[in-house]
């Protein structure tokens, strides 16, 4: 007999239902658990290798400790979050046997489900805030409303206003998800035997709901006091704050009814003691009415008094549901026989008469009404706030709006001017003339004059690309105007880095791995040409040449355009210069490939998981062929990506520029500390305060970086230097050489000479009627004899200013009066230094209107160049391969001098050569010539005087003098 056989007896019995439940049960389970245990493993791998990738991208820069204190501070938050929500979610077994086991667990997963990674994402993004708020700096200076300094707004104010909206959040999806869990236990509890059950589910239900909605219901409270705060920042260019409106009427509404909010959540909460709740539960409609009335009454009366006797009105409904619940007091609770309603239900096959009292003035209101007044008090008071204050705008306010409003319009002109910094501004009257412009004064002044920019921009990029690259890899993307000393003396040029153009190369080894890196600078001087009018290069070339001193490593790992990440020191030759060879980068700042997790880390940071997409290109390629473990990756290698990623907490100038200074090659870019939620100060862009917070330079061979600190008193960047230390520098560490290259951001020197434009002024009365506004000059630009009408932009130049003797490099924007028609000249000139010893001093020259024979401004001077009958006709000859410049005018002497390039463009040609050069001196008359010299020469001998006692030597020509 074979004992291992089964008998056919024990083979045909049926397995047990529950063996079969457990093990569908548990197969369930472990299905709905792998994908969760995948996805959590993901999610672990990927916080790691964020970790040890950036935090050797922080360490090879000096700035562990930075990266230290930020992903500490995400990983206290997260659990913060996580923490939070599974202690909400936990509110579920609170339920006891009310609930079913199931319906328990049910609740307290999908709550922690979403509560939990909800809460921990949104911690992990309020990082940086909630570290500023805790080291903020003060500002100095208070709103006028609230008396609060502006650092509660730029600081404090929006992290109150997150936690406020994420205890809001937290209670209404734990509110919902109880009431959905009590309506499921009751739907489970439907027969006769379970109706005492779901009863209790009812009874229970108060334990969470009212605590909830109070809480949701004082989130909401808190919201609308906070959101007086909001009300002194934003508005119009005339008021850019509270208003009268705001300030007598929604501001106290909104104070008076947050606190009414306030009290009514508290007295909802107490409805959380079963006591209470039962009480409150028997009160009768007709007291509930007097109760909600006395309330409501109340809180008209505070209103009343804080804001406005208009609000008198509201207590029209008071009135009205007081006299119901008088009148009601003699109904019964009890009605007769006769009066009881009826009705019919099946129970069980048989057909039951069912009697229903009526409701009346006396039946109990149930706990659950007691809801509703905190709830509709915050949305009326919500409302209540702006309604009332455009009311009163609309009917109530008398008399013009400079009448009723001048406070706070002193208020706008005030915060306005010192937040964009223009309140800081020298005031010097410009007194130059017809006539002004003279040889010696020419001959005093070689920087500015040598500042006329008769090489433009584009034709510069496009002589760049073409004659400068050498190579279909590299390309030539943006010129940044500089100064540099060449020959002894100062000159302004275009500086142009020769980088990658990664667009031509889309494959990954060569764009990872084979051209890694630009080369070398190249430098034009705007205002000297060839013998065919096409730029003078001072310095480029392969090898470099023309720099003093010769940069040690000409090689740019690091730009100012966007690069992919790039793996050097591997053993398959690179692009360098004009050949492919093998290069070693010793640069310090890179991160080692590794081996074993850290390869890993690397693999998983850039491409993704190994042996799948592009994370099996990357562990392939640092399998040690081509890339070994000594190999470097080249992180956020665009200074802009670099930027961001280092200091997200600032803005960043939108044109970053190359500099060499003392044999390195550097890109640099302006650092600012802005906001838009300066009180009463109007937005220009979105912003309201902006200020140079530092300047970011980049070594572009090296990566090394630094953001040196150019105002040690501005209170965001004090505030940021506090949380990390590390990131900053003081402007004393930056060597002079590349503190000789400083420039004035242009993004900032916008928005001041945006807020110039009406707040250059100091009278509100001038400022209301807008009667001495100034609007930006404008230029003919572009193709053909008329162009295109532009904005004149900003420009770097060499300058003397008046009551200086001392050519200094400013940034300029020139103005002219905004009510069309009103002269021909100039209105003023916005003027900043970026000399490194008078960085950021500021000064507007005023134009007078009223002087005898005002100098043109240049929309009247690129008129004229259009109007000229011998210059006309030629342009109209060669029509559209006309190309005309930007105009640049400079302070020369007592004078200004104008200049205006003219190109051809040849179909066939994408390098436009200079053709005539237009001069003029601001009285109406223009001169042209194929070269400056000679264009200069014709107007000094026809269009201006030379004083007695300054004519030059017989025979001394424009070049000489020059």
């Amino acid at each position: 007999m074979d004992c291992g056989a089964r008998s056919p007896a024990r083979a045909a019995r049926p397995r047990s239902p529950l063996v079969s439940t457990r093990r569908r049960r548990a197969l369930v389970g472990l299905a709905a658990v792998v994908p969760i245990l995948i996805l959590f493993g993901y999610v672990a791998l990927s916080i790691w290798a964020t970790i040890t990738v950036k935090g050797d991208f922080y360490s090879g820069l000096g700035a562990g400790g930075a990266y230290a204190t930020r992903w500490h501070t995400e990983l206290l938050l997260i659990l913060v979050g996580v923490g939070t929500g599974l202690l909400v979610a936990s509110s579920a077994f609170l339920w006891g046997r009310a609930l079913g086991r199931a319906t328990r667990l049910a609740l307290f997963l999908g709550l922690g489900a979403i509560l939990a990674p909800m809460l921990a994402i949104w911690l992990r993004g309020a990082r940086d805030p909630i570290l500023a708020e805790r080291n903020a700096a003060s500002f100095g200076r208070s709103d006028p409303v609230f008396g609060r300094d502006v650092g509660f707004y730029v600081f404090e104010l929006p992290v109150q206003r997150m936690i406020v909206v994420m205890v809001l959040v937290v209670a209404m999806v734990a509110l919902l998800g109880h009431v959905a869990a009590a309506f499921a236990g009751r739907a489970a509890s439907g027969d006769r035997e379970d109706r005492y059950r779901a009863a209790g589910i009812t009874v229970r239900l108060g334990r969470f709901v009212f605590p909830l909605a109070a809480l949701a219901i004082a989130a909401g409270g808190a919201l609308v006091w906070l959101g007086r705060y909001g009300q002194v920042y934003g508005g119009d260019e005339t008021v850019a704050g509270a208003g009268n409106a705001a300030r007598g009427i929604l501001i106290p509404t909104w104070t008076v009814g947050a606190i009414a909010v306030a009290v009514g959540a508290v007295g909802l909460a107490l409805l959380a003691l079963p006591a209470l709740r039962w009480r409150a539960a028997v009160v009768s409609w007709r007291t509930f009415a007097l109760v909600v009335a006395g309330l409501w009454g109340v809180t008209t009366l505070a209103l009343v008094i804080f804001a406005t006797p208009w609000w008198l009105i509201l207590g029209v409904p008071t009135g009205i549901l007081a006299a119901l619940a008088f009148r009601a007091r003699g109904q019964t609770a009890f009605a007769p026989q006769r009066d009881l309603e009826q009705s019919w239900q099946e129970d069980g096959g048989e057909r039951r008469r069912v009697l229903r009292r009526p409701a009346s003035w006396s039946s109990p209101v149930g706990s659950w009404a007691w809801i509703a007044p905190p709830a509709v008090l915050l949305v009326a008071v919500a409302i209540l706030g702006p309604v009332g204050a455009a009311l009163n705008d609309a009917i109530v306010l008398r008399g013009s709006r400079l009448q009723v409003e001048r406070p706070n319009i002193q208020a706008t002109l005030d915060a306005t001017r010192a937040a964009s910094g223009i309140d800081r501004a020298a005031i010097v009257d410009a007194d130059y003339r017809r006539g002004g412009v003279t040889r010696q004064a020419i001959a005093q002044a070689p920087a500015s004059v040598g500042s006329l920019r008769f090489l433009d921009l584009p034709p510069t990029i496009s002589a760049c690309s073409r004659l400068q690259t050498f190579n279909q890899f590299y390309g030539c993307h943006d010129a940044d105007v500089d100064r540099y000393r060449f020959g002894g003396r100062p000159r302004t040029v275009f500086v142009l880095g020769r980088e990658i153009d990664y667009s031509k190369v889309p494959d990954f080894q060569r764009r990872h791995l084979t051209y890694t890196h630009g080369y070398g600078l190249v430098i034009a001087p705007v205002d000297q040409i060839d013998a065919v009018g096409r730029p003078d290069w001072l310095a480029g070339y392969i090898p470099q040449r023309g720099l003093d001193p010769p940069p040690v490593h000409p090689e740019l790992y690091f730009g100012a355009t966007e690069a992919p990440w790039a793996i050097v020191n591997t053993n398959q030759p690179v692009f360098d210069g004009l050949t492919t060879r093998q290069v070693q980068w010793d640069g310090g700042t890179g991160i080692r490939v590794g081996s074993g997790l850290h390869r890993l880390a690397v693999t998983k940071f850039l491409g993704g998981l190994p042996y799948v997409g592009g994370g099996r290109q990357v562990w392939n390629a640092t399998s040690g062929r081509p890339a070994g473990p000594d190999s470097r990756v080249l992180l956020y290698r665009d200074i802009r990506q670099r930027a961001v990623e280092m200091y997200p907490f600032l803005s960043f100038d939108s044109d970053p520029y190359y500099a060499s200074a003392a044999g390195r090659i550097w890109i640099m870019v302006a650092a600012y500390a802005a906001s838009d939620r300066y009180p009463y100060a109007v937005r220009f862009g979105g912003t309201s305060y902006m200020r140079a917070a530092g300047v970011l330079a980049v070594d572009a061979y090296s990566g090394e970086t630094h953001l040196y600190r150019l105002d040690e008193r501005e209170p965001i960047t004090t505030t940021w230097q506090r949380v990390y230390p590390e990131l900053f520098a003081p402007l004393s560490a930056m060597p002079a050489a590349l503190r000789a290259h400083l420039r004035y951001g242009e993004d900032l020197f916008n928005l001041q000479s945006a807020a110039l434009e009406r707040f250059h002024v100091t009278s509100v009365d001038t400022l209301y009627t807008n009667d001495e506004a100034w609007a930006p000059t404008e230029e003919a630009y572009g193709p053909g004899v008329e162009g295109q009408r532009i904005i004149s932009p900003a420009r770097y130049t060499y300058a003397v200013l008046p009551g200086e003797r001392r050519e200094r490099f400013l940034t300029i924007r020139s103005y002219k009066p905004a009510v069309r028609g009103r002269g021909i000249g100039f209105s003023g000139w916005l003027a900043i230094d970026s000399d490194p010893g008078r960085f950021g001093r500021m000064t507007v020259l005023r134009f007078l209107q009223s002087a005898a024979n005002p100098l043109d401004s240049l929309d009247t001077f690129t008129s004229n160049v259009a109007r000229d009958p011998e210059l006309s006709a030629q342009i109209g000859v060669r029509r559209e391969q006309v190309l005309r410049g930007n105009t640049i005018v400079v302070p020369v002497g007592k004078g200004l001098l104008y200049t205006q390039p003219l190109y051809l463009d040849s179909p066939g040609d994408s390098l436009p050569s200079l053709w005539q050069v237009v001069v003029s001196f601001g009285d109406g008359q223009v001169y042209a010539a194929p070269t400056f010299a000679e264009a200069l020469d014709a107007a000094l001998a026809g269009g201006a005087e030379t004083p007695p006692g300054t004519r030059p030597p017989p025979g001394a020509s424009i070049p000489e003098l020059l």
